[in-house]
C-alpha cells in the first residue's frame, strides 16, 4: 500500500455535494470492480434493511463492471436510488474513500483485497465477509467487523450496529490503521 497516497484525509464537501450525498448522513461505501463476485448486489439489499430499520445513511459504490446496470437498477427497484450513489472509475479512489465513514468489502470470492487494506491505511471502520485472506486482515470487533456469512441480513446487522454508535466506528478506525 502506498502510504503517501493512502493517508486519513478530511472529505471533500465539494466532491460530496457533486455527488449529490446529503451532508447529514453517515457515508456507507465500497470501491471495486463491479462483478457477482464482488457482492455489491448484497450491499444494496443491506442498505434496504438498514432503511427499513430506521437508520438513514448514504451508499457511495466506486467502480465500474459489467453488473453496474444492474445494480442502479437493483438500487431502483428497493426505492433506494436516492440514497445510492454511484461513482464510477476513478483513478484517484482515495479522494472517494475518503468520504465514507464505514468501508465494505462485501465480497464472495477474493485473494487478498487491497481496496480494504488501502481503506484500513486511511484509517476506515471496515465491515467485510470472511472470505479469502480477510479473515487474516481484519480481527473481529478488534480492527473491524467480520460477518457471520456472507449474506445481506449479516451485512444489514453489522451496520446497524456500527452506524448509530460514533464512538465505536471511531476505534475499529483507528485500530484499522495501526
Amino acid at each position: 500500500i502506498d502510504l503517501s497516497r493512502f493517508i486519513p484525509t478530511p472529505a471533500s464537501a465539494e466532491l460530496r455535494a457533486s455527488l449529490g450525498i446529503p451532508p447529514e448522513l453517515t457515508v456507507v461505501g465500497s470501491a471495486g470492480r463491479l462483478d457477482v463476485v464482488k457482492g455489491h448486489d448484497l450491499l444494496l439489499e443491506a442498505a434496504r434493511r438498514v432503511r427499513d430499520a430506521g437508520q438513514d445513511a448514504a451508499y457511495l459504490i466506486v467502480g465500474e463492471g459489467v453488473e453496474r446496470a444492474n445494480l442502479e437498477r437493483r438500487a431502483r427497484e428497493l426505492n433506494m436510488a436516492d440514497r445510492i450513489f454511484f461513482a464510477g472509475y476513478q483513478s484517484d479512489v482515495a479522494r472517494y474513500v475518503a468520504l465514507m465513514d464505514v468501508f465494505v468489502l462485501p465480497s464472495r470470492r477474493e485473494g487478498t483485497p487491497m481496496a480494504l487494506l488501502e481503506a484500513m491505511a486511511m484509517e476506515k471502520a471496515a465491515v467485510a465477509t470472511p472470505v479469502g485472506g480477510v479473515p487474516d486482515i481484519i480481527v473481529d470487533g478488534s480492527n473491524g467487523l467480520l460477518l457471520a456469512g456472507r449474506s445481506a441480513e449479516s451485512l444489514a446487522d453489522a451496520l446497524l450496529r456500527l452506524l448509530p454508535d460514533p464512538l465505536l466506528r471511531q476505534r475499529l478506525a483507528a485500530a484499522a490503521g495501526e
